[in-house]
């Protein structure tokens, strides 16, 4: 396969090229590899910490830059450099607390600017504690720290009914609202999305949004499609990543990231 000397690769990690846990298989990993040396960039948009991109070893070393927390942090994973920070304003963190209390059986997080902080709730409902540091905290203890972006997590209340509880509250003119996975919904500060993330990743590497190709799999990932000239779903997408695709692959578990690469030529322009 030939490569294109202007494109430049964008993946969502969970769901996308990680099928569970901490796993980067094989084909992803040698994928990242012939990506590097043909020195097109690879770089990670994800709702993911600094800390849980480094947990995926060889493969977080082969990235070019890092963009987190949905697009509001950007850091250069080699050196560990902050590029960018953004952080939800203290009046909307404390709504958001407020909001969560009055919520039965909801579980509150958020992505504080030191440490991840969560209720009990939430860390249950997450299936356990995250592999970083983190702190068990109460509602009104996790907005008294300024943070990159929140989470609320529900048993029955589906992630769409949750945004509109939300909207219907006023939030979704204060904050950027979306979701990487079911039961999930991920808080951003207002105007901060993944699409934001991925052009001040590709202004500091002196690339066009127009050569980029955008790999993802949940709802979050729509405004990094929309930024990006090519999208690929993998197999196991939401159906509105699927709708909004301009290719499909093969699920994450069939190592579809790397079966792009085999079935796609990028020609040298």
């Amino acid at each position: 396969m030939n490569a294109d000397q202007r494109t430049t690769i964008l993946t969502d990690l969970d769901g996308t090229v990680v099928p569970s846990g901490d796993v980067i298989t094989p084909a992803t990993l040698d994928t990242a590899v012939w990506l590097r040396d043909q020195g097109i960039p690879l770089i990670t948009v994800t709702a993911r910490t600094p800390a849980g991109v480094a947990r995926l070893g060889p493969f977080a070393d082969l990235l070019t830059l890092g963009v987190g927390y949905g697009g509001a942090l950007g850091w250069n994973p080699a050196t560990g450099e902050t590029l960018w920070q953004e952080v939800i304003g203290a009046g909307e963190l404390r709504d958001l607390a407020e909001f969560a209390g009055s919520v039965p059986g909801i579980g509150f997080s958020a992505f504080g600017v030191d440490v991840w902080r969560m209720t009990a709730t939430h860390v249950t409902l997450r299936g356990g504690a995250p592999r970083e540091p983190w702190l068990l905290a109460e509602p009104d203890e996790i907005a008294s720290v300024p943070a990159h972006s929140a989470s609320l997590r529900h048993p029955t209340i589906s992630s769409d009914e949750m945004i509109t509880r939300l909207t219907a509250a006023g939030f979704a003119t204060r904050l950027d609202l979306t979701y990487a996975a079911s039961g999930l919904v991920n808080i951003n500060p207002l105007g901060v999305d993944k699409a934001v993330g991925v052009r001040r990743a590709l202004d500091l590497l002196g690339r066009d949004p127009a050569d980029a190709i955008a790999f993802g799999d949940m709802p979050n990932d729509l405004p990094m499609f929309a930024c990006c000239g090519r999208s690929v779903a993998v197999g196991n997408a939401h159906p509105a990543i699927l709708a909004a695709a301009t290719d499909v692959t093969a699920a994450v578990t069939e190592d579809g990231f790397a079966q792009f690469f085999r079935n796609n030529a990028l020609t040298v322009r």
